[in-house]
């Protein structure tokens, strides 16, 4: 949550058109469900290009993700997030990314993974001491501890299907 965004210069229920993220059809999904079953909205919707953020305007919002939507934070006076609508909607987490794999478990792989998540969820206060600094108005620690969901536990699979079926009567 919190850098998976809508963003506009005037409230969503306004909004004519929305420019989809290119970098995430997932995220573009979820923003059509919401906007259609959470906020009851129907604009039109364009696909966006690298730099759309600056033909965000008027009427029309945005979907942004990632590191230019924590940067989009200062800049809009409208931002709607896009997780807690989906847990307002739905009272499940919403499961932005996993890591999966095919075929046969490897408990070798499986191993290094598990060795890899412990080190990374180790790492979170010499990453948020080394990079802070690039988000004046965001707070790194809280979004590492507070807004990403580590463990792929029943709420979390629970919110993946009814996204996988809202996904497929949405198309």
């Amino acid at each position: 949550m919190a850098t998976v965004c809508l963003f506009g210069h005037t409230p969503i229920h306004e909004w004519d058109q929305v420019a989809l993220d290119y970098q995430s059809r997932t995220s573009v999904l979820l923003a059509r469900i919401l906007l259609t079953e959470y906020w009851q909205c129907n604009p039109g919707f364009e696909a966006a290009k690298p730099g759309f953020e600056s033909h965000i305007a008027g009427r029309t919002g945005g979907l942004i993700i990632g590191d230019r939507a924590i940067q989009a934070k200062d800049i809009f006076p409208y931002s709607y997030d896009l997780g807690e609508a989906w847990k307002a909607l739905t009272g499940l987490p919403f499961v932005f990314a996993t890591w999966v794999t095919r075929g046969q478990k490897d408990p070798e792989m499986e191993n290094w993974m598990n060795q890899a998540f412990r080190s990374g969820l180790q790492a979170i206060p010499d990453i948020v001491r080394a990079e802070q600094g690039r988000y004046h108005s965001f707070d790194l620690e809280h979004y590492y501890q507070q807004n990403i969901r580590y463990v792929m536990d029943d709420p979390a699979l629970d919110g993946l299907q009814e996204f996988l079926k809202k996904a497929a009567t949405t198309g």
